[in-house]
């Protein structure tokens, strides 16, 4: 048991440090565009509750101003359409 822990355990870091690295470039990241949709998993939801959604800055900290608003359904399911 211990072997399998040691092994997931070294995958896990084998492919963490894979994804590092890279060229060093100032390329910036694509903006993704597009549609999100769902359903959140937790509740009860009140009908008419309002869901809003911030732009992360490069360091991770929400907007200020919000790109995308709406409702939940009654069972809790959003559509976010015109992501840019």
């Amino acid at each position: 048991m211990q072997s399998l822990v040691r092994r997931l355990v070294f995958l896990t870091l084998l492919q963490a440090l894979s994804g590092c690295g890279g060229s060093g470039g100032s390329d910036p990241l694509p903006t993704p565009t597009g549609t999100l949709s769902g359903k959140a998993q937790k509740g009860p939801f009140s009908t008419g509750a309002r869901y809003t959604v911030y732009r992360l800055s490069p360091s991770g900290m929400p907007g200020s101003t919000p790109e995308v608003s709406g409702l939940l359904s009654a069972d809790g399911r959003y559509f976010l359409g015109n992501l840019s």
